[in-house]
């Protein structure tokens, strides 16, 4: 009978290439305190981010908030700017229409005078040539 191929048959036989040799554990690596420990701090992690998550969700809504009211002052301030630049047109709109008939009654007053001054210059030309 041949060994050889009895050994290279014979999966429990260290030489044949199927055979594999388990590594040995120690106890405490599957105890239940290793177990509730790893527990623990998964489950503290796991509550930590959640803190986090809200703590950030929390900002979150805050900044939109912020956002949200920041727009509509922005809104209300170009109103009041958009009320303020009509009343500033309409102001100066009528200062200029008082000063255009300012100055039209004072250019009429100035016209007048000069018409007299015209008129009478002419009646007296018209005098003198009469009685000469």
């Amino acid at each position: 009978m041949d060994t050889s191929a009895d050994l290279n048959s014979n999966p429990s036989s260290p030489t044949h290439p199927l055979h594999y040799t388990s590594t040995p554990h120690s106890a405490s690596q599957f105890s239940p305190t290793t177990s509730l420990s790893s527990s623990i701090t998964i489950n503290t992690t796991t509550q930590n981010l959640q803190q986090k998550l809200i703590q950030l969700s929390l900002k979150i809504e805050d900044q939109e908030k912020t956002v949200a009211i920041l727009s509509d002052e922005m809104k209300r301030l170009t109103e009041v700017g958009e009320e303020k630049q009509k009343e500033i047109a309409r102001k100066y709109r009528e200062d200029f229409k008082n000063q255009s008939k300012e100055y039209k009654d004072e250019l009429s007053k100035r016209l007048g005078n000069r018409k007299q001054g015209i008129s009478w210059v002419s009646n007296r030309l018209a005098l003198s040539w009469l009685t000469n």
